[in-house]
């Protein structure tokens, strides 16, 4: 079982992998940046690739796609055998240099404080770590919603293969199934439907979007600030509870923030893997929610605002880049929207107006964000912090993530204004929708 859940995870570390390879001719990503993006990609081309060997019914859908990513992972070792090595080689230096004492003076005091705050973070770390593996899942939703559907696939697949559209015409919603889906592969390749095991690949997001968050800041700023708003974004209580339990809020956070975090640094170096990323991580979103189809929008409104409105660009340019960007999207959602169109599912997606409500929502809201307590202070501190250095805003890369924040809270609102039953499931989905704009709004505070 451990041995089959360490190979699912390596190939899709490994499909990942081979995409930043194709997205990344620049070589502009960084050794730990570099490894968070693959296993996130990954994850959803393992997603695609496994709904495609279900949809048509392929035999043995989790061992044939294990087949043809042990492939792909010989043929990546094989082109990148050098710099694999070259990276190998360059671990066991770096450790000795960490490990060499140093006398204790003024600069050695700052190093201890860095050591702190590392400790800090791998607690944090460790805590979730040991939380969501301890036990198996247990929270209602991700239980019904997600863990459950991933369970029918690998006994379905396992004992009546032939009753799958059966199985996938009794699921009764339009649910995303990216969740569910990763659920059934690692249960494939364990050969067992042990969700307590299964649940590692939420705290494996958990780490990518500490990795790249890191990264990010530290191209910008000093390692010590880096790693303060590292330890101040898993100091959320409601952030590491999320990220301990298999609710697809979280996934859905990770991809969410760190395609805006992508569409930050394209902005501000205009290179195109950034772009790209961008692109990929927002679509990725229609698989793991039904929020990721606004989400998607919301990627298509920034994409208006910096790109057709900046006269740098060139028509050609702007119609190429708004071709990537839809492109992303349909190659990577439109496969989902077919099949669930096809299928006798009900929706949560009907429109219907909440214009006499818009008041009394917005004073739920408030009472969500600034008094009921899951978020603490921390809305309280980001509208001063954003208050006392509004003047930074104008620097463009700055302003993407401010509008970025503010196109998501128009998003917010209309998801509640316009969908018919939304509005009555306030209390239990408003914390976890805002959940996703969590890290995007600690990073604009650290740039500040």
């Amino acid at each position: 079982m451990l041995f089959g859940l360490c190979l699912g995870l390596f190939l899709i570390f490994v499909l990942g992998w081979g995409i930043v390879w194709l997205l990344d001719r620049a070589r502009v990503l960084r050794g730990m940046e570099k490894l968070a993006i693959s296993f996130l990609l990954g994850q959803i081309g393992t997603t695609l690739l496994f709904f495609g060997f279900l949809v048509f019914r392929l035999p043995q859908p989790a061992f044939g796609e294990a087949l043809l990513l042990g492939t792909l992972s010989l043929l990546i070792i094989f082109f990148e055998r050098k710099n694999i090595l070259a990276g190998i080689l360059r671990i066991v230096p770096a450790i000795k240099q960490g490990l060499v004492w140093r006398p204790f003076n003024g600069a050695t005091f700052k190093r201890w404080l860095l050591v702190i705050l590392l400790l800090l973070i791998g607690l944090k770390l460790a805590y979730a770590l040991v939380e969501t593996g301890s036990k198996p899942e247990y929270a209602w939703d991700a239980s019904g919603n997600w863990t459950a559907c991933g369970k029918g696939l690998y006994y379905v697949t396992l004992e009546q293969p032939s009753r799958l559209p059966q199985f996938w015409a009794s699921q009764g919603n339009n649910y995303p199934k990216h969740v569910s889906l990763m659920h059934g592969w690692l249960f494939s390749l364990m050969q067992q439907a042990n969700d307590q095991w299964s649940k590692i690949f939420f705290w494996l997001n958990l780490l990518c979007l500490v990795m790249i968050f890191y990264q990010t800041v530290s191209a910008t700023g000093t390692r010590w600030r880096a790693l303060f708003f590292t330890y101040f974004l898993l100091s959320g209580p409601y952030f590491i509870y999320m990220s301990t339990i298999g609710y697809a809020d979280f996934t859905l956070m990770v991809y969410f923030s760190v395609g805006i975090v992508y569409f930050y640094q394209w902005v501000r170096t205009k290179q195109e893997t950034y772009f790209y990323l961008f692109s990929l991580f927002l679509a990725a979103t229609t698989w793991i929610k039904l929020e990721g189809k606004p989400y998607a929008v919301l990627g298509m409104i920034l994409v208006g605002l910096f790109v057709w409105l900046d006269k740098s660009y060139a028509l050609k340019a702007k119609c190429i880049k708004t071709a990537q960007y839809i492109g992303a999207g349909l190659i990577i959602g439109l496969p989902w929207q077919c099949f669930a169109l096809a299928q006798p599912w009900g929706s949560r997606e009907r429109l219907a107006l909440h214009l006499p409500q818009a008041l009394e929502l917005l004073r739920l809201i408030y009472g969500k964000m600034f008094i009921e307590g899951t978020w603490g202070i921390f809305w309280i501190i980001a509208i001063a912090g954003v208050l006392l250095s509004w003047r930074k805003i104008k620097r463009r890369e700055i302003l993407a993530l401010a509008v970025a924040v503010l196109l998501f809270f128009a998003v917010l609102l209309s998801i509640f204004l316009f969908t018919e039953d939304a509005l009555g499931w306030f209390e239990v989905s408003f914390n976890r929708i805002l959940l996703s704009v969590y890290p995007v709004v600690v990073l604009l505070l650290s740039l500040l």
